[in-house]
């Protein structure tokens, strides 16, 4: 008889070998997936993986990974997952998802604030690709950003918190995160909370499954975006900047694979989308620690700094908000006008930062 049957205490299973079916094959993701017509006590867990019980779901269970996994582990435990959804036989509906949880603890701040920005950037198309029947956008336990813009602000922390990152001894930039992230509900598309409990971001968009082929897809979407973000070595206005110069589909193209683009982007309103979410990515990162919205950003600066009043950078902005006000910030106008006047509006607060 084998030790860990006595004592419980099992043998480690993973092999720690990379798979190229897999976008970042050394990345590390978390997964948890709800089923409902089961009995808990008929259930042996699949290799991989643990099984509690969800009081929320009608004769429900959920599948967690034991511990993150990468490369072939991760493939085989979602085979695994897979087999045992089959065998007994599992139901989906409405109140079941998939959870999945990205490691960024690899990631720079700056990096970090890239990969949420991109997320904002198409956070429609996400929720049109997981749209199944199921209308994950109105899921209460599943919230987009574009709904809830007022919570953006405590996003926008981040984006502040790069100026501390240098040279930080006594955990300024910790506890500002943290004062961002403390009124933000887990119950958002993409819970940012989950960088302090599990040094991940949590996407929780995708509708119950046991599709291993369907949550591959998915995690490698992620990581698709993870990868640009962390290639990436501008600051995250230039990834807008860059949008409005070359095309969301010229930038697109350099994340995502042409099947991917396919899944994402393919349909007919997507250009409107992807500008909504420019905007959205646009006020988290140009209203510093975004206590105030975009359009009160020149009064937070002129209260810190009288004098920028005078200054042209101040007349600039003043002029551009005046005459292009509805047309551009609001995204009322065409896209092409748009996107020229954003990228103004970045020169703008790029000179002013820089005067500041």
């Amino acid at each position: 008889m084998q030790v860990s049957l006595i004592t419980g205490k099992y043998a480690d299973v993973r092999t720690f070998k990379p798979d190229d079916r897999l976008v970042l094959p050394s990345c590390y993701v978390g997964v948890e997936s709800e089923v409902e017509g089961v009995r808990l006590d008929r259930i042996t867990p699949p290799k991989y993986w643990n099984v509690v019980e969800d009081g929320s779901l009608r004769r429900g269970a959920e599948f967690v990974l034991s511990e993150p996994l990468m490369g072939l582990d991760l493939v085989t435990a979602l085979e695994n997952l897979e087999q045992v959804g089959k065998d007994l036989k599992v139901s989906q509906s409405v109140r079941t998802s998939i959870h999945v949880h990205l490691d960024v603890r690899d990631m720079t701040l700056r990096s970090l604030l890239n990969l949420i920005g991109l997320y904002l950037i198409i956070e429609k198309p996400i929720y049109r690709y997981h749209n199944h029947g199921y209308n994950r956008h109105e899921n209460i336990y599943c919230l987009p950003f574009y709904n809830a813009t007022k919570h953006l602000e405590h996003l926008g922390g981040l984006s502040k918190v790069l100026e501390l990152a240098e040279g930080d001894e006594d955990g300024k930039v910790a506890r500002r995160i943290q004062g961002s992230l403390k009124y933000l509900t887990k119950y958002y598309g993409l819970n940012v909370a989950a960088l302090f409990s599990f040094g991940s971001l949590e996407f929780r968009h995708m509708e119950g499954s046991t599709n291993s082929k369907a949550i591959l897809e998915w995690i490698n979407i992620l990581m698709a975006m993870k990868k640009y973000a962390c290639e990436y070595n501008g600051h995250p206005y230039d990834i807008l900047t860059g949008i409005s110069g070359a095309g969301y589909m010229s930038v697109i193209g350099d994340i995502f694979s042409e099947d991917m683009i396919q899944k994402l982007f393919k349909y007919s309103d997507v250009e409107g989308d992807i500008l909504e979410g420019m905007r959205l990515f646009q006020d988290m990162i140009y209203a510093g620690d975004l206590r105030n919205s975009s359009d009160k950003y020149m009064g937070s600066i002129s209260r810190k700094n009288p004098r920028f009043v005078e200054s042209e950078n101040y007349k600039r902005l003043i002029k551009l908000r005046k005459t292009n006000k509805k047309k551009t910030v609001y995204a009322i106008g065409g896209m092409e006008e748009h996107m020229q006047a954003m990228a103004e509006r970045a020169r703008i607060i790029r000179d002013i930062e820089e005067e500041l």
